[in-house]
């Protein structure tokens, strides 16, 4: 709880300086403190795969890309007014106030009296999407729940926080990841593809584009 706290400040705090900064890099090297935070609150998750694929892809391979496209377009520093900048802060408290009264209201319905999680799907409910999500048969659930919470422990004896646990264990593992993302997710995943392809594109048209004006 204390991690995530800590990190969740942090993310915080670098996601306002992105904003606040008036020079690019400054803001690109703040979403890079940003990424990594969020990699720590996935690891205080249990989400170790998932934290590593967000520094891997996101703080190295994305924040070089951003950093390129900084020094191609040869980014000064921003000078905005006073006036303007009170504005978009004005801005981003009020939709940070929003987003966090959302986020209270939504912790506290599934919150009870001792601290427990209370969720609206039974564990039968929720078993079954683990077995129809992640593709996941009895024997592997089985297993699970086992490696958690020790030999001899039956799925039909969980509560409703071991099992949400017992979701989050599961999630942060690759071979369910990639069950996931190749099933139900799969157009997403090759939209994505699209995406690069036209980024790729549009790096070679720039290439491409300077010889012949400098001629």
């Amino acid at each position: 709880m204390v991690l995530l706290v800590i990190f969740g400040l942090v993310a915080i705090c670098s996601a306002i300086c992105v904003v606040a900064f008036k020079n690019p890099i400054h803001s690109a090297l703040a979403l890079i403190l940003t990424f990594f935070s969020q990699a720590g609150l996935f690891i205080a998750l249990g989400a170790h795969f998932v934290a590593a694929v967000q520094v891997i892809v996101y703080a190295g391979a994305i924040m070089v890309l951003f950093l390129f496209v900084i020094m191609l377009l040869n980014l000064g520093s921003l000078q905005d007014t006073a006036r303007q900048n009170i504005s978009a802060i004005k801005i981003f408290v009020l939709v940070l106030a929003v987003l966090l009264a959302i986020e209270g209201v939504t912790v506290a319905r599934y919150v009870d009296q001792n601290g427990g999680v209370i969720k609206k799907q039974s564990t039968d409910v929720i078993i079954q999407r683990l077995k129809d999500d992640f593709k996941m048969s009895d024997e592997d659930i089985k297993h699970s729940v086992e490696e958690l919470y020790g030999k001899g422990t039956s799925v039909s004896n969980l509560t409703s926080v071991q099992v949400t646990g017992l979701v989050h264990g599961e999630m942060g593992k690759t071979e369910r990841i990639g069950t996931l993302l190749f099933s139900k997710f799969v157009l997403p995943f090759e939209v994505t593809s699209f995406i690069l392809i036209a980024a790729l594109i549009g790096v070679i048209s720039i290439v491409n584009r300077e010889p012949q004006e400098a001629a």
